[in-house]
């Protein structure tokens, strides 16, 4: 996640450092790096009736280059990378069907940011009065400027159209009632005549209401330059200085989309009030757009990408007084990027790449969705308006200062050259791919589980479906293991892997636990003895104290030096033992030879050492229980050690060695 973050934030930055390059070497060629003003009498007349459609002026009754010039003076200057974008708007109206009144108040009614505009189509039994020609250009001048475009056919829910009295052709036009967040939606009823210039004029003056007119000086210094009592600490303000007596339909346009947020004032430098202001502002000289903030006061349009155009300016204040909707966009796509570079930073093959992207996808959108909604929950308490205003105030000062002007310049510099920024941050990625691999190289594998949950060749997950001795006890899976590594004493449990017979277990040592030893409690440590024991055998022959019977069993010997011997090492009772049997033993066996009684010592130096209790069912053993062992030297329950290995585990409990292969150099104590 963070390693994405940073590489991330490292393509924004070799970004910013690629415009600087390119600006240095226009300072080298050209000389400055102010935007250039042009002329507009050395354009092409079709320029202009374009930049006119954009900006939302009419031309109507302008016949000569002379007059379009002077309307497009009047609205703002003209800079060399200024951008026509109508014949590309054109192509792409979205329209939108309303089928049900409900539908349409959803839409319409609801809109508290947006303008609305939708061509009412009455029942077959009235006459249509729009031609479908003066409908298209109408759509295409409109969409310039934000405006949503909808059409509602009466024949489909004709007792609403009843009862709004929409009985014949209409175009409606719906806009916020007042300068709120939350206010009312009004509906403007069109049926005039059905001409282009007069619905275009129509709904130019009624857009325009919403823009304050600045009618005096000290309205002008009280209510525009001032912060005394705001209702909004982080209002922005935008003024606009105009000799030309009607609002550009663009500016209009944009006062419409930021309710409670932005308030737009327009003044008449022709009028005596005007006149007046221009006087205490002599810096300022129409056509200008003054943004007004808490913290500057600065004039639109004298950078790149601030061009006089609905979305160029809505962009713009955007950047200075942003809505939720907008960060939560913008986090979405951010953080789709940056799961982007999942596909360079995991390696394998094609499908294992686009299973993590897939997943690296829904996983960080669900958190991301998770931390939205936590933040939306945090953002409803009264003490969070606090906070949010001092965010606001920062993302001003970021916004407004050196370097948020010129990161604003590279953002709208890369959104109008979006294929040159697809195809450089894909030549990023495979950077980025590249050097992933050349880091972790072409033969390394993952060791972690995530990266065998994709390696279908082994089918790890459905093992215990088909491999025999996989118990109860198992791992998920069996590690690779190198050939040239193997070795038995290393991996023991090498041998489960094959499937084995059960017979062997039947001929495991078996016997009766035939020893009760039970120590005598003290009370005073100074008489700590050694405890009493008493041993007991098969052949009902008690031995108590140091009675030594020569015609006893082995096994009454050995439990007879075991009770009665010195509390010394394993080793040396060992050896006690082995010199008091060849002592006391039958004097037919004194013939034997020296090979002989080496090989019994030898036997008892694996005598197998008892316990006390079985680790399967974590029992003591009492008098007379049946227990068996394992070639290991561990003894168990016959019936825990019975049901152990018949479920597949062919191994020791303890120690895990094989239950059906001898250890080296042991030989049981109860084998024959």
């Amino acid at each position: 996640m963070f390693l994405k973050l940073i590489l991330f934030l490292v393509y924004i930055v070799i970004l910013f450092l690629l415009t600087r390059i390119l600006e240095t070497l226009t300072w080298i060629e050209v000389g400055n790096l102010s935007r250039r003003l042009l002329d507009p009498m050395t354009m092409s007349v079709m320029k202009l009736k374009a930049l006119l459609d954009q900006r939302g002026i009419s031309y109507e009754g302008a016949i000569e280059k002379q007059e379009l010039a002077e309307l497009v003076e009047s609205s703002g200057a003209i800079a060399e990378d200024t951008k026509t974008t109508k014949e590309e708007e054109i192509s792409t109206v979205a329209v939108t069907n309303f089928t049900t009144g409900s539908l349409f108040d959803e839409h319409v009614e609801d809109a508290k940011d947006s303008i609305w505009l939708v061509y009412i189509i009455p029942d077959q039994s009235h006459v249509n009065y729009l031609a479908d020609t003066s409908w298209n250009i109408i759509k295409q001048k409109m969409s310039l400027f934000g405006v949503n475009i909808g059409v509602f056919d009466c024949s489909l829910d004709p007792l609403y159209c009843a009862r709004r009295d929409w009985y014949y052709t209409c175009l409606i036009l719906g806009l916020p009632e007042e300068f709120q967040t939350k206010s009312k939606v009004t509906l403007f009823k069109y049926t005039g005549p059905f001409k282009v210039n007069n619905i275009h004029s129509w709904i130019k003056e009624s857009i325009s209401k919403k823009v304050h007119t600045v009618n005096s000086l000290n309205s002008y210094s009280n209510n525009w330059m001032q912060y005394i009592t705001p209702r909004d600490p982080s209002e922005v303000r935008v003024v606009m200085f105009s000799k030309y007596p009607s609002i550009p339909l663009f500016y209009s346009s944009v006062s419409v989309k930021f309710p409670g947020r932005v308030k737009f004032g327009f003044v008449d430098t022709r009028s005596k009030s005007g006149k007046d202001i221009l006087y205490n502002i002599k810096s300022v000289k129409p056509p200008t757009y003054l943004i007004i903030t808490s913290e500057y006061i600065l004039v639109y349009g004298q950078n790149f990408g601030e061009d006089l155009n609905f979305k160029s300016m809505e962009t713009y204040l955007k950047t200075l007084y942003p809505c939720v909707n907008d960060i939560f966009i913008l986090s979405i796509i951010i953080c789709n990027c940056v799961t982007l570079l999942e596909i360079s930073l995991a390696q394998g093959t094609f499908i294992k790449r686009l299973m993590k992207f897939i997943w690296c996808i829904v996983k960080f959108n669900m958190c991301l969705l998770l931390i939205w909604i936590a933040l939306l929950t945090l953002l409803q308490l009264p003490l969070m308006h606090n906070i949010t205003v001092l965010c606001l105030k920062l993302l001003r000062l970021c916004r407004l200062s050196t370097f948020g002007t010129h990161f604003y310049k590279d953002y709208c510099f890369y959104s109008r050259h979006f294929v040159f920024t697809e195809i450089f941050f894909g030549l990023y990625l495979v950077t980025v791919g590249y050097i992933q691999y050349k880091r972790k190289g072409p033969l390394e594998e993952e060791e972690d589980v995530e990266a065998d949950e994709w390696n279908f060749t082994e089918f790890r997950t459905l093992e215990h479906l088909f491999s025999p001795t996989a118990g109860l006890f198992r791992t998920a899976g069996i590690p690779a293991i190198d050939p040239e590594r193997v070795h038995m004493r290393d991996i023991p449990t090498l041998r489960q892997i094959c499937s084995v017979p059960d017979d062997y277990i039947t001929k495991l040592p078996k016997w009766q636990f035939i020893m009760d030893k039970t120590v005598k409690t003290v009370s005073n440590i100074d008489n700590i003895s050694q405890p009493e024991e008493t041993c007991k055998c098969e052949c009902n022959s008690d031995l108590p104290g140091n009675a030594f019977n020569t015609k006893s069993c082995q096994k009454c010997r050995k439990l007879q030096n075991e009770c009665n011997g010195p509390k010394s090492s394993p080793s040396v009772k060992k050896k006690q033992l082995h010199l008091d049997r060849l002592k006391n033993s039958d004097p037919a066996t004194t013939d034997q030879s020296d090979t002989d009684q080496e090989k019994d010592a030898m036997e008892e130096e694996h005598l197998h050492l008892e316990n006390s209790q079985c680790v399967i069912c974590l029992d003591d053993y009492t008098k007379g229980v049946w227990l068996c062992g394992l070639p290991c030297g561990h003894s168990f329950h016959q019936t825990c050690i019975h049901i152990w290995l018949t479920r597949d585990n062919h191994y020791c409990p303890v120690c895990r060695w094989t239950s059906y292969t001898p250890k080296p150099s042991y030989i049981h104590l109860h084998s024959e």
